[in-house]
């Protein structure tokens, strides 16, 4: 059961300190990405999108990992979030071309973790559970 706790608990760091970091700057963070924000409906969009949906994920997928019947739906919306994302910038990608380091270098983390959660949850659904 532990390895899955882990799985989770990481993912859940990664989730909440992006949720977090959305919150506190949310200029800084999208201009990393050459995202600028242009008034108040931009930030507040990008503060419940970029933070509050990703803070709220991660929570639930930490009372996931310590509540050891919760293993499963908890490796179920990881495994779907990252492999989404992952998705998602790879459409972008494809249908607008190279983007700057900062979108490899998520790409990177969003396909190791999509990898990770996809090989963690089918090995928990073999083992019966």
């Amino acid at each position: 059961m532990k390895k899955y706790q882990v799985v989770l608990f990481l993912d859940a760091l990664a989730l909440i300190s992006f949720g977090v970091a959305f919150f506190v700057s949310p200029h800084g963070m999208t201009g990393t990405f050459g995202i600028t924000l242009s008034g108040t409906d931009a930030v507040a969009d990008v503060c419940a999108v970029y933070g509050g949906l990703e803070l709220g994920l991660g929570v639930f997928l930490l009372w996931c990992a310590w509540k050891s019947q919760a293993i499963k739906p908890g490796l179920v919306a990881g495994t779907l979030c990252l492999c989404g994302f992952f998705l998602g910038r790879l459409v972008g990608i494809a249908t607008e071309g190279h983007p700057s380091g900062a979108t490899y270098q998520l790409l990177s983390l969003d396909a190791l973790g999509a990898f990770l959660n996809t090989g963690f949850l089918v090995h928990y659904l073999r083992r019966g559970a």
